[in-house]
């Protein structure tokens, strides 16, 4: 008769296995600069890496056996963003959400998370990896561009509008009906 700790090991190494697998599988389909760790059924916390320490900044000892929703804001929390991603996730295999995430210094981060449920072979729900990539840089360099293009827009769009009235008013004031077409030209062509 085979010992039960013989199964319990054999259980343990698949489940890694398992979790390993599902972890490579979303880190590569991110890029390098993602960084992974594995959530039990309940999301606690069950493993850490270099890469969570540095862009969440809690050491490994501290944040083993905590619930993910440490990383959520308060208003995430408050509207159960954390457990919907996991219900989400255990009922279609996977989820996806992008926004700000906290650091364990308070400060946010914008980010990419990416939370795929893991199944032993019966189908029974071991845990969850969630992947995440910071994109606060991506999403910082992009509101500067929405700012740059509204303020181009902007600066754009005031000699132009006065363009438009000058041409208006000497649209009405004009008598010869060829020039009084050219005004109506130019501020059409200005609107």
């Amino acid at each position: 008769m085979t010992p039960p700790r013989y199964w319990a090991l054999l259980l343990w190494v698949v489940t890694a296995a398992a979790l390993f697998a599902a972890l490579l599988l979303a880190a590569f389909s991110y890029g390098t600069w993602a960084y992974g760790r594995y959530l039990d059924r309940d999301g606690l916390v069950l493993s850490w890496n270099a890469g969570a320490e540095l862009v969440k900044g809690y050491p490994r000892e501290e944040v083993l056996g905590r619930s993910f929703e440490v990383f959520y804001t308060p208003e995430d929390r408050e509207a159960g963003l954390p457990r919907r991603l996991l219900g989400s996730a255990q009922r279609d295999g996977r989820v996806e959400d992008t926004g700000w995430r906290l650091r364990r210094d308070g400060t946010r981060f914008w980010a990419d998370v990416v939370i795929t449920a893991v199944h032993d072979e019966a189908g029974t729900l071991l845990g969850f990896v969630k992947v995440t990539r910071d994109l606060t840089e991506q999403h910082r360099l992009e509101r500067s561009r929405e700012q740059f293009i509204a303020g181009l827009t902007h600066d754009f769009r005031s000699p132009l509008t006065s363009i438009e009235g000058y041409a208006a008013m000497l649209a009405s004031e004009l008598s010869d009906p060829v020039l009084g077409d050219f005004a109506s030209r130019i501020r059409s062509n200005a609107v």
